[in-house]
Protein backbone atom coordinates (compact mmCIF):
# COMPACT_ATOMS: atom_id res chain seq x y z
CA UNK A 1 0.00 0.00 0.00
CA UNK A 2 0.94 3.73 -0.53
CA UNK A 3 1.34 6.49 -0.19
CA UNK A 4 1.94 5.84 3.30
CA UNK A 5 1.54 7.99 5.12
CA UNK A 6 -1.34 9.78 2.82
CA UNK A 7 -3.87 12.05 2.21
CA UNK A 8 -6.06 11.56 -0.41
CA UNK A 9 -5.57 8.59 -2.40
CA UNK A 10 -4.72 5.22 -1.23
CA UNK A 11 -2.91 2.64 -3.84
CA UNK A 12 -3.35 -0.92 -3.43
CA UNK A 13 -0.91 -3.41 -4.95
CA UNK A 14 -0.95 -7.85 -4.97
CA UNK A 15 1.09 -7.97 -7.51
CA UNK A 16 2.25 -11.53 -6.66
CA UNK A 17 -0.93 -13.24 -6.66
CA UNK A 18 -3.62 -12.69 -9.40
CA UNK A 19 -6.94 -13.09 -9.54
CA UNK A 20 -9.78 -11.39 -7.45
CA UNK A 21 -9.29 -9.03 -5.02
CA UNK A 22 -11.55 -7.80 -1.99
CA UNK A 23 -10.71 -5.06 0.52
CA UNK A 24 -11.69 -3.81 3.42
CA UNK A 25 -10.94 -0.77 5.79
CA UNK A 26 -11.87 0.46 8.68
CA UNK A 27 -10.71 2.74 11.45
CA UNK A 28 -8.67 1.73 14.69
CA UNK A 29 -11.94 1.17 16.35
CA UNK A 30 -13.03 -1.06 13.77
CA UNK A 31 -16.25 1.11 12.09
CA UNK A 32 -15.86 -0.25 8.47
CA UNK A 33 -15.17 2.60 6.15
CA UNK A 34 -16.03 1.06 2.69
CA UNK A 35 -15.53 -2.58 1.57
CA UNK A 36 -14.14 -2.81 -2.34
CA UNK A 37 -13.40 -5.17 -5.13
CA UNK A 38 -11.06 -5.37 -8.15
CA UNK A 39 -10.89 -8.42 -10.50
CA UNK A 40 -6.73 -6.83 -11.00
CA UNK A 41 -4.12 -6.75 -8.64
CA UNK A 42 -4.06 -2.70 -8.49
CA UNK A 43 -6.72 -1.18 -6.40
CA UNK A 44 -6.86 2.84 -6.01
CA UNK A 45 -9.94 4.22 -3.91
CA UNK A 46 -10.24 7.97 -3.25
CA UNK A 47 -9.80 8.71 0.90
CA UNK A 48 -11.00 12.68 0.57
CA UNK A 49 -13.98 11.83 2.80
CA UNK A 50 -12.02 10.03 5.83
CA UNK A 51 -11.29 12.03 8.67
CA UNK A 52 -7.34 11.91 9.30
CA UNK A 53 -6.25 8.38 11.17
CA UNK A 54 -5.17 5.03 11.40
CA UNK A 55 -6.56 2.49 9.47
CA UNK A 56 -6.54 -0.72 8.64
CA UNK A 57 -6.44 -1.90 5.13
CA UNK A 58 -8.08 -5.88 4.99
CA UNK A 59 -6.70 -7.67 1.85
CA UNK A 60 -8.62 -10.43 0.80
CA UNK A 61 -7.00 -12.62 -2.27
CA UNK A 62 -8.10 -16.18 -3.52
CA UNK A 63 -4.12 -17.26 -2.11
CA UNK A 64 -3.93 -14.73 0.94
CA UNK A 65 -5.52 -12.60 3.56
CA UNK A 66 -3.29 -9.64 4.47
CA UNK A 67 -4.15 -6.82 7.22
CA UNK A 68 -2.01 -3.73 6.81
CA UNK A 69 -1.67 -0.42 8.78
CA UNK A 70 -2.11 2.85 6.81
CA UNK A 71 -2.02 6.44 8.20
CA UNK A 72 -4.01 9.20 6.64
Amino acid sequence: IWPNPGRQILNIATEKFSGNMNVTVTDISGKVMGRFSNKTSNLQLSTDDWPTGVYLIHIYTTQHIAVKQWVK
